[in-house]
């Protein structure tokens, strides 16, 4: 029997110290692995947000009294990634813009202004890469075919730096539709039961 104070009430093990994600991540756009991460929206502040929402229906059946096993399914699946980006560049700024179209035309200016929603304003995907302590290998968040859609905010402040808020959901393909878009990639050797 176990008591309050015992050795093993609180969950630690040797192997805790490398199961631990740990300081702030990066977010890239259009992340292949760790030796090629893609395109990264910069500096951050505030830390990042790998979400996942997957609400589960139960099937209800006339007669039982509690959710039965194997009568739930999934009626909507929403991956995002959000940050708080601090660098300001017309790139960076029209992936925060869903139909964003720039315009380099001007010699002094990148003018910016909004579009329709197109195929090629998705992105192929969305990756916060974070650090697990002790680990060489990182966390990986990915969401695929990632559209922004937040609202796009420029907050002036007196003494502070302008943040973005920006956040990326990700999308099912027209060829797979249930396939959800998103991943989780874990170092294998964390282990674990």
């Amino acid at each position: 029997m176990l008591l309050p104070g015992d050795v093993g009430l609180n969950g630690l093990s040797a192997d805790t110290p490398d199961r631990l994600g740990i300081d702030a991540g990066v977010v890239y756009a259009n992340f292949t692995d760790e030796d090629n991460p893609g395109i990264c929206i910069g500096a951050l502040r505030g830390g990042s947000t790998f979400t996942l929402e997957r609400p589960l229906r139960d099937i209800e059946v006339d007669g039982t009294i509690a959710p039965t096993k194997g009568l739930k399914r999934r009626t909507r699946i929403v991956a995002t990634i959000e940050c708080s980006a601090l660098e300001l560049f017309p790139a960076n700024i029209a992936r925060m813009i869903a139909g964003a179209n720039v315009d380099d035309g001007d010699p002094e200016f990148t003018v910016i202004t909004g579009g329709p929603v197109e195929d090629a304003d998705y992105l192929t995907n969305i990756a916060l890469v974070g650090t697990i302590h002790g680990n060489l290998l990182p966390f990986v968040g990915l969401i695929y075919n990632a559209l922004p859609d937040s609202p796009f905010a420029l907050p002036w402040v007196n003494q502070n730096e302008t943040v973005v808020k920006a956040k990326w959901t990700g999308h099912a393909d027209l060829v797979s539709p249930y396939t959800e878009p998103w991943e989780l990639w874990l170092p294998k050797d964390l282990g674990g039961s």
